[in-house]
């Protein structure tokens, strides 16, 4: 049998693979059913505790407010960051193959085959950038080695590469580009390092770490 405690680890590992808008969904409808369920407990005890001296109605309402704390970091996570995660194996325009694919020749003497390729617009230009994660991965602990790329006016630039199990979008910018989540710990699901974008360096740099 489960227990409540593993019950609660895979409540939040579900949780944090949802979407920004889908975690925004699963906190309300949280919030929801521990509000139904403090007003049925309450009821519950009521009938089962009359009549009840001033002792017992002192323990049920600070039972009841712990109760009503406890939802509330259930409903609403103390890690408030909440991210997008990579959707690779979409359908590239010819275009993208063919400057995925000249890139990759020219850098990693490789195939665009053995990579899967993710879309995002981190800059909220309109324009597409891309993450490339290698099918096999080869690093200690498993980790792949991720590459960003853009495109510019002579070929793919390289935006970053980093090692991790793996990648996800943050839900902040830093100089108007999206931050990256990169995901490593082999024992905390919720623990990743932060990329975000140094205009000087003009490539992601990491800088800070988040521990669920």
């Amino acid at each position: 049998m489960i227990s409540i405690s593993q019950s609660l680890r895979l409540i939040f590992r579900l949780y944090r693979r949802l979407s920004g808008d889908c975690q925004q969904t699963a906190r309300f409808t949280l919030l929801i059913l521990f509000t139904l369920f403090l007003a049925v407990f309450e009821q519950f005890w009521y009938n089962c505790s009359r009549p009840a001296t001033s002792q017992v109605h002192f323990v049920r309402h600070a039972i009841l407010i712990c109760l009503s704390f406890w939802s509330g970091f259930l409903a609403f996570p103390r890690d408030a960051t909440a991210y997008e995660s990579l959707a690779y194996g979409a359908a590239l325009p010819p275009s993208s193959r063919l400057l995925l694919e000249e890139w990759l020749d020219q850098e990693k003497e490789t195939e665009l085959s053995h990579y899967e390729v993710a879309v995002a617009d981190l800059n909220r230009d309109g324009i597409g950038e891309y993450v490339l994660k290698p099918r096999k991965c080869y690093g200690k602990g498993g980790f792949c080695t991720f590459i960003v790329l853009a495109e510019g006016q002579k070929g793919a630039l390289v935006l970053g590469k980093i090692s991790a199990k793996k990648l996800a979008l943050g839900d902040s910018y830093h100089t108007g580009v999206q931050d990256i989540l990169a995901f490593r710990s082999n024992n905390n699901d919720y623990e990743y390092d932060i990329f975000v974008w140094d205009p000087l360096a003009s490539e992601y740099v990491q800088n800070g770490r988040t521990e669920g």
